[in-house]
């Protein structure tokens, strides 16, 4: 492969990338709900405007929409994901919970890759234009 059929395919890569984070980012800002609600209120608790309106501006969530993915996607590229507002705790923290489970996952899904689809495949190819 040549330099620029390299850069071609690095260029889409990113394209692609950023395209998926932008449309990612979108739907979580359209979903339902307020951020700041579920991040302020528990229970029965309510809390003041003026407080409402201080989290909005520290979450910068009083920006413009691209200004706000702008921000988040560079946050994302030095290691910042964010904060869940569900679970009221970093979005790194949350997905590193579910790691260890995922990892299990992908470990018992490759030893049975290879206990079933191995043998499988070679007793197909010895058994080569029969049912």
């Amino acid at each position: 492969m040549n330099l620029k059929r390299i850069l071609g395919r690095l260029m889409q890569m990113v394209g692609t990338l950023i395209g998926v984070s932008f449309l990612t980012f979108c739907l979580t800002w359209l979903a339902p709900g307020d951020p700041v609600s579920m991040l302020l209120e528990t229970a029965d608790t309510v809390v003041s405007a003026e407080l409402v309106e201080q989290t909005r501006h520290d979450l910068g969530l009083d920006q413009p929409f691209l200004v706000q993915y702008v921000h988040w996607a560079g946050g994302v590229l030095h290691g910042d994901m964010g904060m869940s507002y569900s679970a009221k705790k970093p979005v790194v923290d949350k997905l590193l919970e579910g790691f260890a489970g995922t990892l299990l996952l992908a470990i018992v899904t490759i030893i049975f890759v290879l206990v079933i689809s191995l043998p499988l495949g070679i007793w197909s190819a010895v058994k080569r234009n029969k049912l």
